[in-house]
């Protein structure tokens, strides 16, 4: 069963609080886990009318233009079979409201054919009917109505409305609910189409390739030099009645309402290179300008930044990632499943139950699951006072062995747990749920991954299997409460079924066994006497150093209610004075998700490392403190806690998705907000204030103005180091680099964009002698890796490669901290005609510094046994990779690329210079 007793209940207290939102979301995940575990299939899903029913509820309740939308996509897929009465209604309603009110017709007209006492279709056929002129068809279908199910005051009403003629707006309204007539009024804009007024909008907003992508319509706009992505959150119906003139006003005003809303969205990103992206105009005639804030291109981050109507400067900034979990369809398996299992033969069968009745007692009762796989139940017994749980199907399928265990009757095995008596087995909640959950999941494992499970093989699960454990692995082992023929059934024809019981295990005693193997971990368990009791013990003592004592079970399920609720910001509220006064890892882990989702991401990164000593150890700490780290830039340490997660947890798709953005960004960092819009973003702010901070210098001495200017010189450079004294009339800021030797090819660039109105009261100033230039030779080792060839070469920053070269970032990182990157191109020569390589590659290292000029400064370069490279400072890497591109191309060279001075980065090829043109 799908929709349980105990899921509807729990749905009930949500909407009971009109939490219809959450429901949808709570309803996808429930859909989404049974098929991940094989309780269901997706044809299941598609032929349960009732979960359609309540989805498309829920959907009108909310009542919004997307919802009727969501109920479309939801319920074209439901089967035959479940297409009833309600079905019709709920899809005719739905294409009504979502502009296409001949399909609603179509839809109604058949409903009512089908089911010609259903009065809520007769409404809405007569509502279509009167608005394609037919009104004494739609009067006709009231009066059939009124005779099967007697007269009504809604059917009244409505017949009044459509005696009278009036418009679709008025009749939709009539034929509503009463509960949603104000929801109704809204949509009904979009009921039809204006084909005359969608060109006016069109050419209002000049748009460029307008194309309806269900729900929204989509189109480009001007957009300075350029264009710029448009989503109308509407139908073509809805957009048809929008204002021409004020969508014309909000084209020309973009440029201006950028400017002023780029600062709302640095300060939630602060350090990224924020990108217009999109504008979204909704039904309410406002609009949001996005831009996109992740930390690679890759990353779909998104901060959107309001307009109001009245195209004034915007004031409030919201995040968000596309898309939104509940507006998905139905969900489909992540993967195509396996083929369901085959199922024992009959003789196989006889057997297994025999064997099963003999060693472990009868079945009272089957949980089937969509993929062939069961798991049967055996009720607590004398003499086994607990639950038995044992996989049915898995070894139907011989598994795939290695090549040295043919013959040893391995190939089938079915999976068992054994749980105490008090275990609730019919609660869905996580905490009871888990053995069945991963009962399913490892006899499935086989199947989907072309391998084979046995005696002693772990299982990471990569987190606690429930909120009130810290259990969070598996082990294999033959069954610990049963004689030792039970671990093996032989079937007819000379196989055989093995019988392994799961022991859920701690991080540290996966840990043991990994260095001591399976029979070194038992034996420490059996030491202290945890085998005495063989079954499932969520608060267990470990093998392996003490374990965390659990938390208060009311406080997590107070915990637990507070997540199905999606009140991370209740669950901060519970847990922070708690944490004042010291918590254990659980809480703290709790406690830094939910401040991670609200974005306070510091705080996060504090709640964690107040319990870094007993929590390292666990891959979900170490994940949520790469979270904190990433979104606050600090994408090295970032980058070593997803690292580490992953080879604490390998294959969890989360961290695995983080821990490739962070690689990307660090290799490549195009969305690092560059030096030069940092240093025009300093320039700006000093405009407004050189005047005040002048007169202040001069009354009061230099001293009363440096915190003042500090605070500005860190919007351009990290802990600026820096000089102010009086010369003569004038005031002179002078740039230091002592820690910071990277800002010497900075500095000019920021001198360049000072304003020349504060030339009259100030002097920039710097040190202007020439860097050194040396020569230096390598020693090509033949080994495989970035500048291992190197044979010779010159720079002027010899700290730079050679602390690459010595496994050392941290000049590359004080860079990045600057929004400057510090890299080689490199590139195959050619045809270096007689000039040779090494002349070849001073010519180009010129023609590099003139086309990158304001963009990049040249460091030096290398000749290798089969590369050239050229060292540069990027003080915006997207315009140098830009200028490279171009002058790094064929014929002169080929395969070029740009890699990062830090240790442990990977090339990447530049895109053509024909590719950079079409774009």
């Amino acid at each position: 069963m799908i929709l349980s007793d105990g899921f509807l209940a729990r749905l009930a207290e949500l909407e009971a609080e009109g939490r219809y939102y959450i429901m949808l979301d709570e309803i996808q995940h429930h859909l989404e886990d049974g098929l991940d575990e094989g309780r269901w299939s997706e044809a299941d899903v598609c032929a349960d009318g009732d979960l359609a029913a309540l989805v498309a509820r829920l959907d009108a309740a909310a009542g919004d233009y997307e919802c009727y939308w969501h109920t479309r996509r939801w319920l074209e897929r439901c089967a035959e079979p479940v297409r009833n009465a309600a079905w019709y209604g709920a899809m005719a309603r739905a294409c009504l409201y979502t502009g296409e009110p001949r399909r609603a017709r179509q839809l109604a007209e058949a409903g009512l054919r089908r089911f010609p006492g259903d009065g809520l279709l007769a409404a809405l056929a007569a509502v279509l009917r009167a608005h394609g002129g037919d009104v004494p068809g739609a009067l006709q279908a009231l009066d059939d109505a009124f005779a099967r199910g007697g007269e009504s005051a809604a059917l009244a009403r409505l017949r009044a409305a459509v005696a009278a003629g009036a418009p679709l707006k008025e009749l939709a309204v009539c034929a509503a609910p009463p509960e949603q007539e104000r929801k109704v009024r809204a949509l009904a804009p979009g009921f039809v189409p204006d084909g005359a007024g969608l060109g006016r909008v069109s050419a209002a907003l000049g748009a460029r390739d307008w194309a309806f992508e269900a729900p929204w319509c989509a189109c480009r706009v001007p957009f300075g030099e350029g264009l710029l992505e448009m989503r109308l959150r509407m139908s073509e119906a809805a957009a048809s009645k929008l204002d021409p003139a004020w969508l014309a006003d909000l084209v020309k005003a973009l440029p201006r309402l950028e400017a002023a809303a780029r600062p709302l969205a640095r300060r939630r990103r602060p350090g990224v290179r924020l990108v217009p992206a999109e504008v979204l105009v909704d039904r309410q005639g406002r609009a949001q300008l996005g831009y996109h804030a992740g930390h690679c291109p890759e990353e779909p981050l998104y901060a959107y930044v309001m307009i109001e109507h009245d195209l004034s400067a915007p004031t409030a900034l919201y995040e968000e990632r596309w898309p939104g979990s509940w507006f998905d369809e139905p969900p489909a398996p992540l993967a195509p499943p396996p083929p369901p299992s085959p199922g024992y033969a009959p003789a196989q069968t006889a057997a297994l139950q025999k064997h099963i009745r003999a060693w472990l007692g009868p079945v009272s009762r089957v949980l089937p699951g969509a993929d062939g796989i069961s798991v049967l139940i055996i009720d607590p017994q004398p003499g086994r006072e607990y639950y038995t749980l044992l996989t049915w199907g898995m070894g139907a399928r011989p598994m795939e062995l290695p090549p040295d265990l043919e013959g040893q009757q391995l190939e089938r095995a079915e999976l068992m747990m054994l749980l105490p008596a008090g275990w609730k087995l019919d609660d869905e909640r996580e905490i009871w749920r888990w053995p069945v959950r991963w009962l399913r999941l490892l006899a499935r494992m086989p199947a989907e991954e072309s391998t084979w499970l046995g005696w002693g093989h772990t299982v990471p699960n990569g987190r606690p299997f429930a909120s009130n454990t810290l259990l969070c692995g598996t082990m294999l082992v033959d069954p610990l409460d049963a004689p030792e023929p039970a671990a093996i059934c032989p079937l007819p024809g000379g196989e055989a079924v093995n019988f392994y019981q799961l022991l859920p295990l701690y991080a540290p005693e996966m840990d043991l066994k990994l260095v001591q193997d399976a029979d070194g971990l038992l034996d420490a368990m059996e030491d202290k006497g945890l085998l005495e009791e063989p079954w499932v013990r969520v608060d267990r003592p470990s093998a392996v150093g003490e374990v965390e004592p659990p938390p208060d079970p009311a406080l997590m399920d107070r915990l637990e209610e507070l997540d199905r609720r999606a009140d991370d910001a209740g669950i901060a509220a519970l847990l922070e004075p708690l944490a004042a006064g010291g918590t254990g890892a659980r809480l703290a882990g709790i406690l830094a998700r939910s401040l991670n989702n609200l974005g306070r991401y510091k705080e996060a990164e504090t709640a964690l490392r107040a319990v870094e000593k007993e929590g390292a150890a666990d891959p979900l700490w170490q994940f949520r403190m790469g979270f904190a780290l990433y979104y606050q830039g600090k994408l090295e340490q970032a980058l070593a806690c997803f690292a580490a997660s992953e080879r604490m947890a390998p294959g969890d798709g989360e961290t695995e998705t983080y821990l490739g953005w962070c690689r990307t960004a660090l290799d490549r960092p195009v969305c690092l907000e560059p030096f030069t819009d940092r240093a025009a973003r300093f320039w700006a702010a000093f405009s407004r204030r050189e005047r005040t901070l002048y007169d202040r210098a001069r009354r009061e001495g230099c001293q009363a103005v440096l915190p003042v200017l500090a605070g500005l010189l860190e919007q351009c450079f990290a802990a600026p180091q820096f000089r102010l004294e009086a010369a003569g009339q004038r005031l002179r800021l002078t740039l230091l680099w002592e820690t910071a030797p990277h800002r010497r090819w900075l500095a000019p660039a920021w001198r360049a964009l000072a304003p020349a109105s504060a030339a009259e009261r100030w002097e920039f100033c710097f040190d202007e002698t020439p860097p050194e230039w040396t020569g230096y030779r390598g020693a090509p080792t033949g080994k495989k890796g970035p500048r291992r060839d190197v044979i010779a070469g010159t720079t002027c920053f010899a700290a730079l490669a050679r602390n690459f070269s010595a496994g050392d970032g941290s000049l590359c990182a004080a860079a990045a901290a600057d929004g400057a990157v510090a890299g080689f191109f490199y590139y195959t020569p050619a045809a270096c005609g007689p000039q040779g390589p090494v002349a070849g590659r001073a010519a180009l290292e010129e023609a590099l510094a003139r086309r990158g000029a304001g963009c990049l400064a040249v460091l030096g370069g290398a000749v290798g046994v089969g590369r050239c490279y050229i060292d540069v400072l990027a003080l915006d890497l997207e315009k140098a990779l830009d200028a490279a591109a171009r002058v790094l191309a064929a014929p002169e060279c080929a395969d070029p690329g740009f890699q990062v001075f830090r240790p442990g980065s990977r090339g990447a090829a530049l895109p053509s210079p024909e590719r950079q043109s079409g774009e």
